[in-house]
């Protein structure tokens, strides 16, 4: 009888511990996971904080797709995933992709060596299959690794799919469409179990090979599939520093193309950019600090009622086909603050959305792309608002606008920029000189010191000759991920016609560049009329000198450093600004301008 009832004790306490385990896979892998380490041999695998998270959304999640760095953890982290896996749910299936045959037979070896080093107890459990491919467990469960060919075997019941190095398997969207349906029915029957797919990879560049890895983590991005995109970069490792960077830069030969893409998370963008390449790559995005609307929303900067901004809008049907797309920048520095991006939002609907980030950015000024449906987006934008507190951009003179003030009708019609064949042309090149000023001038160079002083053109055309060899990733005015990820492919055709298979965020982003270029008059008096409310000052004339202080600190503008304050005062004195204007058109022939001339060139051109 006591016999029984130990046996019967024994089993509980087992079933409490298998049940702990199950609950807690980042405990048992650290109090029972070793690996090898190149410098310290076989240690136990102490997890990192991006580690542990990595867990808990797979958990959470399901599908999963990584975009990491060379050498920090991933993969040996979803190889003790696996283990764990295995040997805690029975006759568990798991299946992996490599690239190659040696590839697949690494990533298993891993595994079977963390299987080795395990504590000698009851849950090591027995062998029973051990070759090249596979690994079978006395519990039933199963682990094969393979090269991802499309006579891989998909037709059994998976549990858990890992495609390894995605961005480097020949065909892999092939196999990963011919496997998927048998996965998504697998998926469906999964009662208690652990489940999904985890994608891993560096980037391999936007097309060829990489094309199918970097479509599924911009869809994951855009929420176009059900991947949860994880970006890891070598820096979330503590003790990786500048010394561990150099010394991996030393091994990939100082090759600019494998430091972008192996170290710096860069997908590398293709010759035939509408953006030049080199300027692509050295962009540094940066995560929000807060996403809203089902996450369709990322915000970098809240308000700030001293500045004010400018909004790109981009409107779709809502038919997963396209974006709707909203873009704010700040107009004193042309930083992006904020950014929406849905591509099953209704018209409708995407008008609230409108009105709602009109409310988030007071002092903005919206500029809607009024083609086909976007003269329906302003319909309803008006509609429900009355035009009250919406300050709408309207891409016509002022003469033409003065006459159009008393009809409503025709009104509401000159909102927004209409785009045609030319107009593109026009709103994408002075997209394209803005990024060439802002990025050429932030990039750190090699160029000699005869060349420390070199413009912005200078700066470019050594980028472009190869002096700059290692040019570091810089934080700009491009914040978001998504908007780089669509700028990598928004590419010109062989009509020499600039698109991208998703650019939505694009033009948005250049509707709001347009609206900053054609209204940056309106733009500095308004931000000196808020600045003159804020600061409570009776006097006018410190008004506008602390005004004029306020916007030459904000400027990037090495024009605006250079002049006085009285000759920034006559800059925003309308009527010096007309006269300044012809001034320019009489003396067009004359070599010499004034810094009036100047400023009104950098600023108004």
């Amino acid at each position: 009888m006591s016999e029984n009832l130990d046996i019967l004790t024994s089993s509980n306490a087992l079933l409490e511990k298998l049940i702990s385990n199950r609950e807690d896979p980042i405990g048992w892998i650290k109090n029972n996971v070793k690996i090898q380490h190149p410098a310290h041999g076989i240690i136990p695998f102490e997890l990192y904080n991006f580690q542990e998270k990595l867990i808990k959304l797979f958990l959470l999640k399901h599908f999963i797709i990584t975009l990491k760095s060379r050498q920090i953890g991933i993969s040996t982290l979803v190889q003790a995933i696996c283990l764990w896996s295995s040997l805690h749910y029975s006759n568990f299936n798991i299946l992996i992709f490599s690239a190659g045959q040696r590839n697949a037979s690494s990533f298993l070896d891993k595994i079977r060596k963390m299987y080795e080093y395990l504590p000698d107890d009851q849950w090591k459990l027995g062998l029973e299959v051990d070759n090249r491919q596979s690994l079978i467990f006395s519990n039933g469960s199963k682990i094969t690794a393979v090269p991802a060919t499309r006579s891989a075997s998909l037709g059994e019941s998976i549990n858990l799919l890992i495609i390894d190095e995605a961005a480097f398997i020949e065909n892999v969207e092939g196999v990963y469409q011919a496997g998927y349906p048998t996965l998504s029915r697998a998926f469906r029957s999964m009662k208690g179990k652990p489940y999904g797919i985890i994608i891993i990879s560096t980037p391999n560049g936007i097309s060829g090979t990489g094309q199918w890895y970097y479509d599924m983590y911009e869809g994951a991005l855009r929420q176009d599939n059900k991947y949860i995109p994880v970006k890891i970069h070598w820096s979330a490792v503590p003790e990786y520093d500048q010394e561990w960077y150099i010394d991996q830069c030393s091994q990939l030969n100082w090759n600019y193309r494998s430091i972008a893409a192996e170290l710096e998370l860069s997908f590398v963008s293709s010759g035939n950019t509408y953006v030049p390449g080199p300027i692509l790559d050295s962009i540094q995005t940066v995560d929000p600090i807060a996403k809203d609307l089902d996450e369709h929303l990322w915000v970098w900067e809240p308000e700030d009622k001293e500045q004010t901004y400018v909004m790109g809008v981009d409107v779709a049907y809502g038919d997963r086909k396209d974006s709707s797309t909203i873009q704010v920048i700040k107009a004193s520095t042309l930083e992006q603050v904020a950014e929406y991006d849905s591509n099953v939002i209704k018209p409708e609907n995407f008008a609230d959305v409108v009105i709602q980030m009109a409310k988030m950015y007071s002092n903005s000024i919206i500029n809607i792309e009024r083609n086909a449906v976007g003269k329906v987006l302003i319909d309803r934008i008006v509609d429900k608002t009355g035009g009250v507190g919406i300050n709408f951009y309207r891409d016509v003179n002022k003469n033409e606008l003065d006459s159009k003030l008393n009809n409503r009708d025709i009104f509401k019609s000159m909102i927004g920029t209409i785009v045609t064949g030319t107009s593109r042309d026009i709103i994408l090149a002075n997209m394209y000189n803005i990024i060439l000023e802002k990025y050429t001038e932030a990039l750190e160079t090699l160029i000699s010191e005869d060349e420390e002083k070199a413009s912005a053109r200078l700066k470019f055309e050594a980028i472009m000759s190869g002096k700059m060899k290692d040019a570091v990733k810089k934080i700009g005015i491009i914040k978001s991920e998504r908007l780089h990820h669509q700028l990598l492919g928004f590419v010109v055709d062989e009509r020499g016609r600039p698109e991208g298979t998703k650019d939505d965020l694009v033009f948005a982003w250049s509707h709001a560049l347009y609206c900053w270029t054609k209204s940056k008059a309106f733009l500095l008096k308004d931000m000196a009329k808020i600045l003159s409310k804020t600061v409570g000052l009776d006097d006018a004339k410190r008004i506008k000198i602390e005004t004029l202080k306020f916007m030459q600190s904000k400027s990037n503008s090495k024009v605006w450093k250079d002049l006085s304050i009285e000759e920034l005062q006559e800059i925003l004195d309308e009527e010096n600004m007309e006269n300044s204007k012809i001034k320019i058109e009489d003396n067009s022939n004359e070599n010499k301008s004034s810094p009036i001339v100047n400023i009104y060139k950098a600023f108004y051109r």
